[in-house]
């Protein structure tokens, strides 16, 4: 485990303190021109990131003040509030997620385990004050869900339901055979972001194939041919 210097180094060598200050100091010429503000969307994009910038480097250099003295507890909290910052600073972290689970193999115990994992993600989205919407849902043919999907609408949702992807197992007595056995559950947990709008999508030539086909139909003289790609 590094040591708090190191780990301060480490987030700002993450940071890119230098060039979040050129980032600064290019948006703040830009705001000098005056025609700057006649387009609103971007001005306030722009705007918007510019105080980001700022506080990110005014939390960073408090840190760093702090890291000369002896007041460890909050050094230590600030530090790790800085390392959860940039876990969480994809291009989607901080928006909306729709989470959808889907039970795998073993049947009414998949479908049970499915709707336990349902259960436990609205209690932790309740418990983080986010707002939740279960846009769809299959139930079992006995007992729980064979899939659902939730549609979560909070701060850093997506940033911090992204890690949930994956299958999740679940090992157990059943409780539904006469046996008693040990069982394993499956069950498939999918986590999408929000996308407010449609990114730009490039489709390269090398990634493309064309196919040419005729067909033709019967007939003497006048055969109708086709050509299609």
């Amino acid at each position: 485990m590094p040591n708090i210097s190191e780990r301060i180094s480490q987030i700002e060598k993450a940071l890119n303190i230098p060039q979040k200050r050129q980032e600064i100091t290019s948006i703040e010429k830009e705001m000098e021109d005056p025609s700057f503000w006649s387009k609103r969307e971007e001005s306030v994009k722009k705007s918007k990131l510019l105080s980001s910038l700022k506080a990110t480097i005014e939390e960073f250099e408090f840190v760093k003040l702090l890291e000369g003295e002896e007041n460890e507890k909050e050094l230590e909290s600030r530090v790790s509030a800085f390392e959860l910052k940039i876990f969480l600073s994809g291009k989607y972290d901080s928006g909306n997620a729709y989470l959808s689970i889907h039970a795998g193999q073993g049947g009414t115990e998949a479908c049970d385990w499915a709707k336990m994992l349902l259960r436990m993600y609205l209690k932790y989205c309740e418990k983080k004050g986010w707002d939740t919407n279960v846009v769809n849902k299959t139930s079992g043919e006995e007992v729980g869900i064979k899939s659902a999907t939730i549609y979560i609408k909070g701060e850093l949702a997506y940033g911090y339901l992204k890690g949930e992807a994956g299958v999740h197992r679940l090992v157990r007595q059943s409780p539904f055979n006469a046996d008693n056995l040990r069982q394993t559950s499956f069950a498939l947990v999918e986590v999408m972001p929000n996308l407010t709008e449609a990114p730009d999508i490039e489709i390269k030539d090398d990634d493309t194939e064309w196919q040419f086909f005729r067909a033709s139909s019967q007939g003497g003289q006048n055969v109708q041919k086709v050509s299609i790609a």
